[in-house]
C-alpha cells in the first residue's frame, strides 16, 4: 500500500470515529433533556395533585368540623375533634416517615431511569 493511500485510510477513519463522537455526545444531550423533561411533567403533576389534596382536606375538615359540631350541638368542640383527628393522622405519618421515605425515595430513582 503507497503511504498516500494508507493517509487517506488513516484521514477517513479519524473523521468515522470523530462523527461518531459527535453522534453520541447529541444522543447523550437528547437522552438527558427527554430524562429532564419527563421528571420536570413529573413534578408539575405532583404538585398539581398535591394542591388538589390540600384544597380537599381543608375544605374537607372544615365541613367535617361543621357536621360534628352540628351532632354535638356545639361549633367548636366539632372542629376541636377535627383538629384532634388531624393531629393523630400527622403523629401516625411521623411515625411512618422513614417507610414513607424510602417509598418516595424508590419512586424518584425508578423515575430517572425510565
Amino acid at each position: 500500500m503507497a503511504p498516500a493511500e494508507e493517509r487517506n485510510e488513516t484521514d477517513q477513519l479519524a473523521e468515522d470515529v470523530i462523527g461518531l463522537v459527535q453522534t453520541y455526545y447529541k444522543l447523550t444531550l437528547v437522552t438527558a433533556a427527554k430524562k429532564s423533561s419527563g421528571i420536570a411533567a413529573s413534578v408539575v403533576v405532583a404538585l398539581v395533585i398535591a394542591v388538589g389534596v390540600v384544597l380537599v382536606v381543608v375544605f374537607g375538615g372544615l365541613a367535617l368540623g361543621h357536621w360534628l359540631g352540628n351532632l354535638l350541638s356545639n361549633i367548636s368542640l366539632g372542629y376541636l375533634f377535627t383538629a384532634l383527628l388531624f393531629l393523630v393522622i400527622t403523629f401516625i405519618l411521623l411515625l411512618s416517615r422513614k417507610k414513607l421515605m424510602v417509598y418516595v425515595r424508590n419512586i424518584i430513582v425508578r423515575k430517572i431511569y425510565e
